[in-house]
């Protein structure tokens, strides 16, 4: 299991304990921009794995999602300052 699987899998389980924490235990505060900036690194790193092992195109859907992600995610921080 090489490293990006490895990460992508630290992710997977970090956002199903987020989902459960938020559902089941209490009610988090998380803003808006973390919950994208968690996204888009998560999707920037699939994409990065598929495109990295050839598999179809769909890595290069994920860098495409990441990318406009971040512009969301920009565009959020520069309403909180």
């Amino acid at each position: 299991m090489n490293v990006l699987k490895k990460v992508n899998f630290i992710f997977a389980i970090i956002g199903i304990g987020l989902v459960v924490l938020y559902f089941f235990i209490e009610d988090v505060q998380i803003p808006k921009y973390g919950i994208f900036s968690f996204l888009l690194v998560t999707f920037l790193l699939l994409g990065i794995e598929k495109v990295k092992d050839q598999h179809d195109r769909s890595g290069y859907l994920y860098v495409v999602t990441a990318i406009v992600m971040s512009l969301v995610v920009i565009k959020e921080l520069v309403n909180v300052l």
